[in-house]
């Protein structure tokens, strides 16, 4: 069992209190923004990091 004051802590809220079995409950619309976020973070620092020209392109081989 997951002690109730560490989901307390994490977001979940008591909906029914009880002695030893409190029934939690987590909203998970108020934690899904931030994956939303991260996911636009992610897109813009991959368009920013593509190569113009690819790696070796141009360079010429000589012994």
């Amino acid at each position: 069992m997951t002690d109730a004051e560490f989901l307390a802590d994490v977001g979940f809220e008591v909906v029914a209190p009880h002695r030893y079995f409190p029934r939690m409950r987590l909203e998970l619309e108020q934690g899904l923004g931030w994956k939303a976020d991260v996911e636009a973070a992610l897109e813009r620092l991959l368009v920013s990091a593509e190569l113009k020209q690819p790696v070796g392109a141009g360079a010429s081989l000589r012994a």
